[in-house]
């Protein structure tokens, strides 16, 4: 695709230019069609001669935003860029920010030290309504000798389709990381899939600690077999590769990252770069939200399963028995059992991924627990007061 130049703020708007009224304007004073390219762009931003910087620029949205197609052209200075919608709120504009992802970020696009691009399936869209806050993340590295003025760019094609396909992400993953000093070492998960997953799109994602990340799904007799792997992984060149993934619902699948900690001190898992995590981000069609096989540790070590009470299932499931493996949970929704590895076998279903109480239904609440890192999911009301105080 060879998109038009159109920014965040640009509009075609009346015959402004006198030169553009032969050929651009009528007297009948018609509305002028609608861009074809969505242009998210920032400000100027100065980097000092051997300066590394990571920066953010959040924006929320003024329109509705339907997206299919993804183009970025590297710029000298950027080292890597990473986009995505927020789940909990950031700084409107610039930032500093020294993490390339939080846990509170639903990735729709990532590009390393190349240009890069990567289109929806036919059919299929990235709906983004008007009041969805967005956020580039820059990495920005100028090894010159003279400072350097750097606007990133990220081009976007605008989806003519009235009801796209959605387009989520499925995600594997834990944050059960300790790495002991000098020497490599892994973190893996187990966890049964709720759902079919069928992947256009795949990122791994660790830190500069991180060297090689694999998934495996066991066959009918507990054997695994690897189906992806990024080996060996870089940090400094993160990318969204292509190559189709199919894991059906209820195969039951490992993730495993593996690192060398060339620190002395023990790393676990954190937001920031000095820390670590280990994620593999599929991203999928049919389903608009984020799901998946993610573990997540409470801040004292342990793992919290979503808090004890007595729920009961609302319209859409959320509160409905499940056991851990069992798939009882209905499309969309996750097993508080199948979390972690350590949560009781009986649970109850969730939502993962939500910003206000309507976005769950009758009964249930929309709150961040404290495993989640912040997080939002939809829980059963009698079970969001202990699942998100912690109790």
């Amino acid at each position: 695709m060879k998109p038009s130049s159109t920014s965040i703020t640009a509009a075609f708007a009346a015959c402004v230019i006198p030169a553009l009224a032969a050929t651009g304007c009528s007297s009948s004073n018609a509305p002028a069609p609608a861009p074809s390219t969505f242009t998210y762009q920032t400000p100027s931003i100065a980097v000092a001669a051997g300066e590394e910087r990571y920066v953010c620029y959040a924006q929320t949205l003024t329109e509705d935003l339907t997206i299919d197609e993804y183009d970025y052209t590297l710029v000298r200075g950027i080292h890597h860029m990473f986009f995505s919608r927020t789940l909990a709120p950031e700084p409107e504009g610039l930032s500093e920010c020294d993490v390339l992802f939080k846990t509170t970020w639903i990735p729709l696009f990532v590009a390393g030290t190349g240009s890069d691009s990567l289109q929806d399936p036919a059919g299929s869209a990235s709906v983004l309504p008007k009041g969805t806050q967005v956020v580039l993340q820059v990495h920005l590295l100028n090894p010159a000798a003279q400072g350097i003025d750097v606007t990133a760019t990220l081009q976007m094609h605008r989806s003519t389709i009235a009801n796209p396909t959605p387009v989520g992400i499925y995600a594997f993953g834990t944050e059960r990381i300790s790495l002991a000093p000098n020497g490599v070492g892994t973190a893996s998960y187990d966890c049964t899939t709720a759902q079919d997953v069928k992947s256009f799109g795949n990122f791994p994602h660790m830190h500069e600690l991180g060297t090689a990340l694999k998934l495996e799904v066991a066959d009918s007799t507990g054997a695994y077999s690897e189906v992806y792997s990024r080996d060996p992984y870089s940090f400094n060149n993160q990318y969204i590769d292509t190559l189709p993934l199919s894991v059906p619902k209820g195969a039951k699948t490992r993730i495993t990252c593996t690192y060398d900690n060339t620190t002395d001190s023990v790393v676990t898992y954190g937001e920031t770069t000095s820390d670590e995590m280990c994620f593999f981000a599929t991203f999928v069609a049919g389903e608009g939200d984020i799901g998946g096989c993610v573990e997540q540790v409470a801040p004292d070590g342990g793992t919290d399963a979503g808090g004890s009470c007595t729920p009961t299932a609302n319209s859409v499931g959320i509160g409905a028995a499940c056991t851990a493996g069992g798939n009882q949970c209905a499309s969309g929704l996750a097993c508080t059992s199948d979390l972690s590895s350590s949560a009781p076998s009986a649970g109850y279903c969730v939502k993962i991924g939500c910003s206000a109480d309507s976005d769950c239904g009758d009964g249930a609440t929309c709150c961040a627990p404290p495993a989640g890192g912040g997080v939002e999911l939809c829980f059963p009301a009698a079970c969001a007061a202990a699942a998100c105080s912690g109790q």
